[in-house]
């Protein structure tokens, strides 16, 4: 059977059946309308429920990564003062110990003034005799 035959014997077919070819057409044309609406309606609703899991899952995910960032950097702020405590530690010591040193010294100098002094004229002058 050759294309044109074919196509002659469609064609036959279709004006001998006419109404029966066109109600065909109108059924497939209304189901594949009906699927088409059907899918798009359960495609939106499908996408709306994934879009509400993946907010969901991103405010989840959100608020767990700010509880993990706020304990690291509690750590990390309660690391630096401790190292602030102790430096502030050290200057106190160094305080003192320069007040200790200075007193230290001028003590020192005051005996060797009053060394000095004795050697050069004999008496001490802070003591009475």
């Amino acid at each position: 059977m050759s294309f044109k035959s074919l196509t002659r014997a469609v064609v036959d077919f279709t004006k001998a059946n006419y109404r029966r070819f066109l109600a065909d057409l109108l059924i497939a044309g209304l189901a594949a309308g009906v699927t088409g609406l059907w899918g798009a309606f359960s495609e939106n609703r499908e996408l709306k429920t994934c879009q509400d899991e993946r907010t969901a899952l991103l405010r989840e995910n959100t608020r767990a990564q700010s509880v993990q960032d706020s304990i690291h950097y509690a750590g990390i702020i309660a690391r630096k003062n401790d190292t602030i405590s102790r430096k502030d530690e050290q200057i106190r010591n160094f305080h003192l110990r320069a007040a200790r040193d200075s007193i230290y010294q001028q003590s020192l100098l005051r005996s060797i003034q009053e060394l000095n002094r004795y050697a050069k004229t004999g008496q001490l002058s802070g003591l009475r005799k």
